[in-house]
């Protein structure tokens, strides 16, 4: 049951990925399924350290209002038009998704390599969560068989 979940699971956080390279978008009815397919993934850790938890949703708090007051300051532009609505659903999975320091570690270098996938494709718009949802999957089957 578990390995059929984590499979199920891999292939909704690939199929982010498709949709959101191919139509720069992502479903909305993803997003919930996926978070239960977390939820169920990591239950007995997040269970056992619901602080792990916590701190990485305050620092994807502290992220987004940095972003939030970033924009409206010195760009002088909404955060809407700068972020797709996906993208920032997508962060409290990835915390949901992995313990502390993983997290801390897996969310920066995911913006820089999402970064440099732009760069050099010269993307008009990023699809930061189909690209860190391709990341996270490669991240959690690497876990998992680490295990």
């Amino acid at each position: 049951m578990q390995v059929t979940m984590f499979l199920l699971l891999c292939f909704m956080m690939l199929f982010m990925t498709y949709q959101d390279l191919k139509f720069r978008g992502i479903s909305w009815l993803l997003f919930p399924v996926v978070f239960a397919l977390l939820l169920f993934h990591r239950w007995d850790e997040i269970y056992l350290h619901p602080f792990d938890l916590g701190l990485n949703l305050a620092f994807l708090l502290m992220i987004i209002l940095l972003q939030y007051i970033y924009f409206n300051l010195f760009r002088k532009k909404s955060i809407k038009s700068m972020i797709g609505l996906g993208d920032i659903l997508f962060f409290p999975l990835i915390a949901v998704a992995l313990s502390n320091d993983h997290f801390l570690l897996f969310f920066p270098i995911s913006l820089i390599i999402t970064l440099l996938v732009s760069a050099f494709t010269r993307m008009k718009k990023i699809p930061l969560a189909g690209i860190q949802a391709a990341l996270l999957t490669s991240v959690l089957v690497f876990l998992e068989v680490s295990k």
